[in-house]
């Protein structure tokens, strides 16, 4: 399928006006990057959409040995808990990407599930607490999991 001239495909590069529709429209290219993800030396490409990273709800990132995105997971942590929230990092050594989905299949990958499911209630059941503090892992154990 060929787009125009015009469209907002073509027009993608930013900048441009596109006609689409109803009605012509500017699309004024992708965000610029924040501050804050300058200053934490998040790669430009990293931070579309994220215009700060201090104060955010606690995180869980999950990343697995064999992912190609656990660069990037584990680069947003470092950023995360670099801006001051609260961040637990869990790299499952031996796993690929999608290896939840072999739950039902793998003792493994099901036990791993368990583990991710128990760190989040756990997470939800702080934040649910007033004036509580979310569990850390022990600064040895993210390391550890960040090194792996």
């Amino acid at each position: 399928m060929t787009r125009p001239i015009g469209s907002c495909e073509s027009a993608a590069s930013g900048g441009e006006s596109c006609s689409v529709g109803r009605g012509k429209h500017t699309n004024p290219g992708p965000p610029a990057p924040s501050d804050d993800a300058v200053a934490l030396g998040v790669p430009q490409s990293r931070t579309r959409g994220s215009e700060r990273l201090s104060g955010l709800a606690p995180a869980l990132i999950v990343t697995a040995a064999f992912d190609p995105l656990r660069d990037e997971g584990e680069e947003y942590a470092k950023a995360l808990q670099d801006a001051g929230t609260p961040t637990t990092l869990r790299r499952f050594p031996g796993f690929i990407h999608a290896f939840i989905s072999a739950a039902g299949v793998s003792p493994t990958c099901r036990d791993a599930l368990v583990e991710i499911a128990g760190a989040t209630r756990a997470m939800f059941a702080a934040a649910a607490r007033p004036q509580t503090r979310l569990p850390q892992p022990e600064a040895a154990d993210r390391i550890e999991h960040m090194a792996s």
